[in-house]
């Protein structure tokens, strides 16, 4: 037969169990969970912060690629149009 003291002891040792076993199977795997997510906000506002300065170039992007459109227009201008491709691709040494 157990006293009552020993039943207080085994009831404070079965609590005490819980909460450990708790604490790895729930909160230990949440916390680290949480930190992975906390790592990949971290990393996506980084991202996000590059690609808004990127965004806001995007006016000096336009007209970079419409001022070399211009000078391919004119480059292909002075090429001569009435030599076949095949002879365009020799070299003359």
């Amino acid at each position: 037969m157990m006293s009552a003291r020993d039943k207080k002891l085994l009831s404070l040792l079965a609590f005490m169990f819980i909460i450990v076993i708790g604490y790895y199977l729930i909160y230990r795997p949440i916390t680290k969970e949480l930190d992975y997510v906390e790592s990949e906000i971290a990393s996506s506002e980084a991202q996000l912060v590059d690609l808004r300065a990127h965004y806001a170039k995007i006016d000096t992007y336009k007209q970079e690629i419409d001022d070399a459109i211009k000078q391919i227009a004119i480059y292909s201008e002075d090429l001569p149009t009435d030599i076949p491709q095949e002879k365009s691709l020799q070299i003359d040494i």
